[in-house]
């Protein structure tokens, strides 16, 4: 069975911003299962315009890669969660209220959090839960 991670938007953003980054690379090749809440779908879109301003893509290379990335990603509504989960999630995500969503989820499927935010993941180690993944972690798998 694959392993089940849990996309942080940073992430995903980040893998937007040019072609042939470790995002990418990671959400191509690695022997993931790879889940994020139904709202970052919407925020991708939403921001399509400050990615590409960022980003050293041109707009119809945007759109394939974010097509591509998107293809990776099984988005699941928060409101599938159980609200015992959700609450905690919010009690968990103190540092910053915008993770909880991805930590419900994670929770939730019993999945690991891939972030790059290392204060939430010190938090959450400091309260029981080691859900974090980072990006060197996710790419040594592609080698083993």
């Amino acid at each position: 069975m694959k392993n089940r991670i849990v996309v942080d938007a940073n992430i995903l953003f980040s893998a937007l911003l040019k072609k042939g980054n470790p995002y990418i690379k990671v959400l191509m090749n690695a022997n993931c299962k790879f889940f994020g809440p139904t709202f970052v779908f919407i925020e991708l879109f939403k921001h399509k315009e400050k990615i590409q301003k960022y980003s050293s893509l041109s707009e119809e290379e945007l759109l394939e890669l974010l097509g591509i990335v998107l293809d990776q990603i099984e988005f699941i509504s928060l409101k599938e969660i159980d609200k015992r989960i959700l609450k905690q999630s919010y009690e968990l995500a103190i540092i910053d209220p915008l993770d909880a969503p991805f930590v419900a989820l994670s929770l939730f499927l019993d999945a690991k959090l891939w972030t790059g935010d290392k204060k939430l993941c010190r938090y959450l180690e400091c309260k029981g839960f080691d859900i974090c993944i980072g990006t060197q972690e996710l790419l040594q798998s592609l080698y083993v």
